[in-house]
């Protein structure tokens, strides 16, 4: 009988540690080149270049590249050849060039609202959320304005 016990405390401590999970909260950022051309993004922080990411046409990424709260512009590089400038909000004073696409911007992915986001709650607890900014062939059109 004390045999029997045991093994039934034993089975029931096993389920219960096997049915409890940490709960577990994940982030990402994903770049998407949804446009025909290949894209470069070149950030910088104070005016200096300090990463680069590549992606060709029909590609995502997962990266920390974008909204990064010390970088003041992104420069997107469309074929190697038409450009656009986005300007973060770390920026106090804008910079100069008027054509440059502002951090409030709708279509600027330094704009939290421009992110289609994803997010799954686990049973634990935790969650998972997934936030994309997709690039389109009308950012190109309208770079190359």
């Amino acid at each position: 009988m004390k045999n029997i016990f045991c093994q039934i405390i034993l089975i029931a401590g096993a389920f219960t540690i096997s049915s409890c999970c940490k709960p577990i909260i994940n982030f990402q950022e994903v770049i998407k080149n949804e446009s025909n051309r290949s894209i470069e993004l070149i950030r910088f922080r104070n005016g200096i270049e300090v990463s680069s990411v590549a992606l060709a046409p029909s590609l995502k990424v997962v990266t920390d590249i974008i909204r990064d709260a010390t970088e003041d512009s992104t420069i997107v590089v469309y074929d190697n050849t038409v450009r656009a400038v986005y300007y973060s909000s770390v920026l106090k004073t804008p910079g100069t060039n008027l054509k440059a696409i502002k951090a409030d911007d709708p279509r600027s992915f330094y704009n939290a609202n421009s992110y289609q986001v994803t997010k799954k709650d686990f049973r634990c607890g935790g969650s998972s959320t997934i936030s994309t900014f997709s690039f389109t062939e009308q950012d190109y059109l309208n770079a190359s304005r």
